[in-house]
C-alpha cells in the first residue's frame, strides 16, 4: 500500500507468486521504486518448502521483477538493505536443508536481485535475524539467539565483513527472555540496537562501540509488558522508539518513546491506540514536518486473525489527534432526520470550533464528513453554502475528555427558498500571443431546486477569435457567445471547454479577459430599502479615444447621487459624482494615450447580490503603438457574484513548472501590492509536468493564512477533473487523480487549478496576506511555489495617490513625484537647478490655501498629514518663478 502525506491511500496492490507469500521488509530504490523481501511456499504440498525471495515493483507499484533464494530447505528473508556498492543485503532464517535447527541467514545481491553469494551462521536451538546495517568495514546483524552461558535467548550481535565471513559475535541481556528487534548506526559512529528484556518484557536500548563493547543499556516500560520492534535518531541525536506497550490483558497500545542521546533519561511516551483493542506498532520513519509515521496493525481483543493495517501520523511530541466526528450533510425531505434515499451534499464545509482550534471537514460524494480532532469542548456546525438553505440544527457542543472517540452528529438542510443558485468559474492555464488558448468553464447549482433553459454566456476579449467549443454555439454577435445548457440538477456541477485565437500583434504582456456568465441569475432573497436601480458600466477603444459608459440597467431611478473614478494605469485621473433615471446612459470619453484606464463606479446601495461595476481598457494607442501593459490586473474585476466569473490573464512565454498567482494583484505603492479590505482573492495555481515519465497524479496541498477567511473557500476551474477537500486547522488539497501530464515540452503537460476565497472580515490596515502551496507531482518530494504576497491599504486605507505633474514652465528644468502613489508622503524633486527658496502650496477646487511647505535645495518633501478626501492642486515656485503645476487626490 502506498499513501499520500496526509495518509490517503494511492494505491494498494496485491502480488500472488504461488500458494502463499509474505512481505517482511521494503527499501526504496534509486530509481524510485521498491524492493520487498519475503518469502513464498510456490505450492500446497507438505514437501514444498518455504523459499526467501525478493519483488521489485516500480513506483506505482508495477511489478518488474521477482527472484526466489534457496538453500534447499526452508529458507526466510526477514530484513533487508541497500548496500554502498548498488546492490542489496537481506538476513533472515534458514534450516540448511533441514539438517539443523534454524539459523541466521544472509544473502547478497547485485542492483538486478541476482544472488552474489549466500551465508548462514549456526548457534544453538533456532536462531532469529531481524535486522542488519552496513558499517564502513562490514555487516552487524542483530537478532535473538539462545546464549550459551545462560541456555536463554538473548541480543545477538553479528560482525561480518563484506563477503559475509564471521568476525565476531556477542550477546547482551540478563538472565530470562530477551529479543532484539532493530539496529542503526549512530551519529557518532556506534552501534544501538533496541528490543526488549525479560519475560516480562521491558524495552530495552542498547549501545556499543564498533567491536561490540557495551557503553550502556537502557530499560522502561510499565507494570505489564513492553517491547519495541523499530527505532531512529533525531537530528538532535534523541532515540524514538516505537512497538508495544501492554495496558491490562485486554488492551495492546502502540508505544512511541524519546530517549535522550545518552540512554539515560526517557523524555516522554505515548500510548497510541483504542481501548479493547490490540494496537501494534512495527515500524516508523521521521517527516518532513518533525513528526513520526507508524505503521502496524490493530485488531479487537481476541480476534487476532481479523485485523486491519495501521499508519498513524504524529506530531514531534508523539501525539496525534486520536478523536473522530462523523456525519452526514444531506437534503431533507420533511422530518430533520436521515431517511433512506435522501441526497448527500457534496463538498459542503463543517467546522469544530473551540477557543483555542478550529478544525474542518469537507463532505464526499454522498454527504458524509469525518473531522479528525483533540481532546477539549467544540461547537461543530456546517458552513451554509447560500441563503436559500437552513439547517435543522444551527451547531453542536461537543465535548471529547478521552482519545479514541466518535461522536456521529448529521446536518440535515432543509431547503428554506426554492431558487437555483448558479456558479460559474473560468480559467486557462496560461496566455500567450498568437497562440490558441484553451479555457475550462465549470459550473455548478447550489441551490434548491433544478436550474430549468440554463444558458451560458462568453465575452471574449477583443484580441481574441473564437474556435470551438466542447458544447454547440447557440448563437454569436460579435464578441458575445451564447451556449444552452441542459437543466441542472440540484447539486450538479459539468464543464465546457472553449478554444480561442489570441492575437499576433498584441504587444507583450497585453492582458486576456474572458467573461463568463451563467443564467438564470435571479436573485431570489427580497432586498428591502433598494431603489431598484442596477448600474452596469462598459468600455471600448474607439480610434483616439477611450469611451466609458455607465447604465442605470434597472427598473428604478437612483436615489440619490453616486461615485465614479477612472484610473490611468495606477493615477486617479478622474472622480465625479453620477445620478440616472432607470435605463438613462453617462457617456465619458478620454483620448487615446496607450495607457490602462479603468472605471470604478459605485453601486446603488442595498442592490441585490454584491455586484461592483467596473471595466478596463488596454492598449488604446490611436495607431501610435506606444501602449501599457501590465495594469489591467492591479485591480479586481465585476465577479463577486457567483454566476459571473472573469479570467485576466497577461500572455507570457516564460512557464515556470510551478507558479501560484494572486488576482487582483494589487496596485504597488512603496514596493508593496495594496488591496482594500474585504476584497476577495483568487488564486491561480499552475503545475508541469518536467520529468520524463508520464504522472498519473498530482496533489496539490496549501495552508491557508489565518488572514483569508477558509470557510469562504470556492474551488474553481481547472485542467482536469479533482477531488477538493479542506481539513484539520485549515489545509485545502486538490487531488487530480487519473491523470496524462505528458513529458516536457508538450503542451498537455500542465495543468492549473484555481480557487477564491475572502477576507477575514475587515483586515486592519498594513495587514500582510502571504500564501503560498505545495505541488506533489506523481512520486517526487513536493515542489513549493513562490510566495504571494498582498498588503492591505488602497481605496479604503489612509492613502493618497499622486497625479503626474501636468506642467513645467522653465526650460531645461524637470519635475518629478515620488513614490507615486503614495501613502504617508511624498518628495518633489526638480532637476537642472537649484533654488534657494523653494514653495509647495497646495489649493483645493475652491481656490482656498490648504498647504504651503517651504525649503531649499532640488527636492520638497510633501507629508500627508491631515489632508482630507478629495482633490487638490498643488503649485512649485523656485527663487520667485513659477515651475510647475499639479494635481492631487486623495482618496
Amino acid at each position: 500500500i502506498r499513501a499520500d502525506v496526509d495518509g490517503d491511500k494511492i494505491w494498494e496492490k496485491r502480488f500472488d507468486k504461488g500458494f502463499i507469500e509474505h512481505g517482511y521488509d521494503v527499501v526504496q530504490t534509486n530509481d524510485g521504486g521498491f524492493l520487498i523481501v519475503g518469502d513464498i511456499k510456490e505450492f500446497p504440498q507438505p514437501t514444498t518448502d518455504f523459499q526467501a525471495c525478493m519483488l521489485k515493483i516500480d513506483a506505482a507499484g508495477n511489478e518488474q521483477w521477482f527472484k526466489k533464494y534457496s538453500t534447499g530447505g526452508v529458507d526466510r528473508g526477514i530484513a533487508l538493505i541497500a548496500t554502498a556498492d548498488g546492490g542489496f543485503l537481506f538476513t533472515g532464517r534458514t534450516d540448511n536443508n533441514g539438517t539443523t535447527d534454524e539459523d541466521i541467514l544472509l544473502v547478497k545481491t547485485d542492483e538486478n536481485g541476482n544472488q552474489v553469494w549466500t551465508k548462514s551462521y549456526a548457534n544453538a536451538g533456532n536462531d532469529d535475524s531481524n535486522a542488519l546495517v552496513e558499517l564502513a568495514d562490514g555487516y552487524a546483524v542483530v537478532g535473538t539467539v539462545e546464549n550459551p552461558d545462560n541456555a536463554t535467548k538473548d541480543f545477538y550481535l553479528l560482525k561480518t565483513d563484506f563477503l559475509g565471513n564471521q568476525i565476531w559475535a556477542k550477546f547482551y541481556g540478563t538472565d530470562d527472555f530477551d529479543e532484539g528487534y532493530d539496529i542503526l548506526l549512530t551519529q557518532d559512529n556506534q552501534i544501538a540496537m533496541v528490543g526488549s528484556f525479560g519475560s516480562n518484557s521491558d524495552v530495552a536500548l542498547i549501545k556499543v562501540d564498533l567491536d561490540g563493547n557495551e557503553i550502556w543499556t537502557k530499560t522502561f516500560g510499565n507494570d505489564l509488558g513492553d517491547q519495541a520492534f523499530d527505532f531512529l535518531q533525531n537530528e538532535n541525536g534523541e532515540f524514538v522508539v516505537t512497538g508495544i506497550t501492554e495496558v491490562d490483558p485486554t488492551n495492546i497500545d502502540i508505544l512511541l518513546a524519546n530517549i535522550s542521546e545518552d540512554g539515560q533519561t526517557l523524555n516522554w511516551m505515548s500510548n497510541l491506540g483504542r481501548s479493547a483493542y490490540l494496537d501494534w506498532g512495527q515500524a516508523l520513519t521521521r517527516t518532513v514536518d518533525g513528526g513520526y509515521a507508524i505503521v502496524g496493525y490493530n485488531a479487537k481483543a481476541f480476534t487476532l486473525l481479523i485485523n486491519d493495517l495501521t499508519l498513524i501520523k504524529t506530531n514531534a511530541a508523539g501525539s496525534i489527534f486520536a478523536n473522530k466526528i462523523q456525519g452526514k450533510v444531506f437534503v431533507d425531505n420533511d422530518n430533520c432526520d436521515f431517511d433512506t434515499g435522501e441526497m448527500g451534499l457534496e463538498d459542503w464545509l463543517v467546522r469544530a470550533e473551540s477557543d483555542d482550534f478550529i478544525f474542518f471537514g469537507t463532505t464526499d460524494e454522498n454527504g458524509d464528513y469525518e473531522i479528525d480532532i483533540d481532546t477539549g469542548s467544540y461547537e461543530l456546525s456546517v458552513l451554509v453554502r447560500n441563503q436559500y438553505w437552513m439547517p435543522c440544527v444551527d451547531a453542536y457542543n461537543l465535548t471529547f475528555t478521552t482519545d479514541y472517540d466518535t461522536l456521529m452528529r448529521n446536518f440535515p438542510m432543509i431547503a428554506e427558498v426554492a431558487c437555483p443558485f448558479l456558479e460559474v468559474h473560468v480559467s486557462t492555464a496560461v496566455t500567450q500571443n498568437c497562440s490558441n488558448v484553451g479555457y475550462q468553464i465549470i459550473y455548478c447549482n447550489d441551490g434548491t431546486v433544478s436550474a430549468d433553459s440554463a444558458w451560458l454566456e462568453v465575452i471574449l476579449d477583443e484580441n481574441m477569435t473564437f474556435n470551438s467549443a466542447t458544447l454547440p454555439l447557440f448563437s454569436q454577435m460579435d464578441s458575445l457567445l451564447v451556449f444552452h445548457l441542459d437543466t441542472l440538477s440540484l447539486g450538479e456541477c459539468d464543464t465546457m471547454a472553449i478554444t480561442v485565437a489570441t492575437d499576433c500583434d498584441a504587444p507583450a504582456g497585453t492582458s486576456y479577459t474572458l467573461n463568463a456568465h451563467i443564467y438564470p441569475d435571479t436573485i431570489c432573497i427580497p432586498t428591502p430599502n433598494w431603489d431598484e436601480s442596477s448600474i452596469k458600466v462598459n468600455g471600448y477603444c474607439d480610434a483616439d479615444s477611450i469611451r466609458f459608459e455607465i447604465e442605470n440597467a434597472g427598473d428604478g431611478n437612483m436615489n440619490e447621487p453616486l461615485n465614479f473614478i477612472i484610473i490611468e494605469d495606477i493615477v486617479i485621473q478622474l472622480e465625479a459624482p453620477y445620478q440616472l433615471m432607470t435605463q438613462e446612459k453617462r457617456a465619458i470619453a478620454l483620448p487615446a494615450t496607450g495607457s490602462t484606464y479603468r472605471l470604478i463606479a459605485e453601486q446603488s446601495p442595498n442592490h441585490p447580490g454584491d455586484s461592483y461595476p467596473t471595466v478596463a481598457v488596454e492598449g488604446c494607442d490611436n495607431g501610435t503603438g506606444n501602449s501599457t501593459t501590465g495594469n489591467t490586473i492591479l485591480f479586481q474585476e465585476d465577479e463577486n457574484n457567483s454566476f459571473v466569473s472573469i479570467d485576466v490573464q497577461e500572455a507570457t512565454n516564460l512557464i515556470t513548472n510551478i507558479s501560484l498567482r494572486g488576482y487582483p494583484k494589487g496596485y504597488p505603492v512603496d514596493g508593496q501590492n495594496l488591496i482594500p479590505a474585504n476584497t476577495a482573492l483568487e488564486y491561480h495555481i499552475l503545475f508541469q509536468n518536467t520529468g520524463l515519465d508520464t504522472v498519473t497524479r498530482v496533489v496539490i496541498r496549501d495552508t491557508i493564512p489565518q488572514t483569508l477567511d477558509i470557510s469562504t473557500i470556492r474551488p474553481g476551474a481547472s485542467s482536469h477533473p479533482y477531488d477538493f477537500k479542506v481539513y484539520d486547522n485549515g489545509i485545502l488539497k486538490f487531488t487530480f487523480d487519473s491523470l496524462t501530464l505528458l513529458p516536457d515540452g508538450s503542451d498537455n503537460g500542465y495543468g492549473f487549478v484555481t480557487f477564491k476565497i475572502d477576507q477575514i472580515p475587515d483586515n486592519p490596515i498594513g495587514t500582510v496576506i502571504t500564501n503560498s502551496a505545495e505541488t506533489f507531482m506523481g512520486y517526487y518530494a513536493p515542489i513549493e511555489s513562490a510566495t504571494v504576497v498582498h498588503h492591505i491599504g488602497g481605496p479604503t486605507a489612509r492613502s493618497f495617490i499622486l497625479t503626474e505633474v501636468e506642467e513645467v514652465f522653465v526650460p531645461q528644468v524637470s519635475v518629478n513625484a515620488y513614490p507615486n502613489p503614495f501613502i504617508e508622503g511624498a518628495v518633489i524633486e526638480i532637476k537642472g537647478n537649484y533654488y534657494q527658496n523653494l514653495t509647495l502650496t497646495v489649493y483645493d477646487l475652491n481656490g482656498r490655501l490648504v498647504r504651503e511647505e517651504k525649503t531649499s535645495g532640488q527636492a520638497i518633501q510633501f507629508p500627508r498629514k491631515d489632508l482630507m478626501q478629495g482633490m487638490y492642486i498643488f503649485k512649485l515656485n523656485g527663487d520667485g518663478l513659477h515651475l510647475a503645476t499639479g494635481k492631487l487626490i486623495v482618496k
